[in-house]
């Protein structure tokens, strides 16, 4: 999450208990630097997960005029 944009680290962030958001921000605060390959791998299995949920209706991505690829 350390290259999104803020308002996605934001909600993202928004819908962990409070003690997980507590442990991922301390995670990215003391992460040092990563290579992008890795951070875009991680960002493709993240939007994996999303679409599998999605596709079980686990979770339901709000419509604000755009689209996940």
């Amino acid at each position: 999450m350390k290259s999104c944009l803020p308002k996605l680290k934001e909600r993202i962030l928004s819908n962990l208990p409070p003690n997980r958001r507590e442990d991922v921000e301390y995670e990215m605060e003391t992460l040092g630097r990563v290579r992008l390959w890795k951070v875009e791998q991680a960002q493709q299995q993240i939007l994996e997960v999303v679409r599998t949920l999605v596709d079980q209706g686990e979770i339901v991505l709000e419509e604000e005029g755009g689209y996940i690829e």
